[in-house]
């Protein structure tokens, strides 16, 4: 464990941990999470990470996405997509509920902790996550419709705003459900992201959802967004 992360918001970080799943589709009743930077590429990343670990926004995120699509939902024919995944438990749990087709994306920097984390819950042969390169900005469509688009803790870092909405923008179409979870931490940087996002044809609503894994559920902020047609 690096020594900065026991210290980073008070949270201690564990090497792994389960999160379970509660109406499986395909025998996977828990994902592993593992957090492990040393597994992440040598390479800088091109922006501040700390995606080698799941932040209370990616625990309240998965809870949402296990309580909306539970197992009268089927997701059989849902493309996903989770941005600035990290270790990928948001999409995980997608995969693990039944989601067709579900691709993890991050800075290349942690591709190989995605992979690691993939490799961990699925095998070869079942449905799996894909794992895949994308910097926010840069082209990040190959023309397939995104039905659901997931984001957990991505508002930290003004610089990367408007490559995030660019690249929402070019991922949603107005059938695109998206789901973006926060820990509110600057008020007027947050308020410029929806700003921005509005700006580019976006609108969104609060969603009121209390997750009972975290210690201040009350502080997390759960957003569904939907790009005007």
């Amino acid at each position: 464990m690096a020594e900065d992360d026991a210290n980073i918001w008070g949270r201690l970080s564990l090497p792994s941990f389960r999160y379970s799943i509660v109406d499986p589709k395909h025998n996977i009743p828990y994902i592993t999470a593992i957090q492990d930077r040393s597994a992440c590429a040598s390479e800088k990343p091109l922006a501040a990470s700390h995606g080698h670990l799941v932040w209370d926004a990616a625990l309240v995120l998965a809870d949402y996405m296990q309580q909306v699509y539970s197992k009268s939902t089927d997701l059989s024919c849902c493309r996903a997509v989770e941005l600035g995944a990290g270790i990928g438990l948001v999409g995980m749990v997608l995969s693990a509920l039944g989601c067709l087709e579900v691709t993890l994306t991050d800075q290349p920097y942690c591709l190989p902790l995605l992979d690691k984390n993939v490799d961990a819950n699925f095998g070869p042969a079942g449905p799996r996550p894909l794992v895949k390169a994308l910097q926010w900005g840069e082209d990040a469509t190959d023309g397939s419709q995104v039905d659901l688009i997931v984001a957990s803790d991505v508002l930290y870092n003004a610089s990367v705003f408007a490559a995030l909405v660019h690249t929402l923008d070019a991922l949603a179409t107005p059938a695109t459900h998206i789901f973006l979870c926060y820990e509110p931490r600057i008020p007027a940087q947050e308020a410029l992201f929806f700003s921005m996002l509005q700006a580019a044809g976006f609108t969104w609503q609060p969603v009121d959802f209390v997750c009972t894994q975290v210690d201040y559920p009350d502080d997390m902020v759960l957003v569904r967004a939907t790009k005007v047609g």
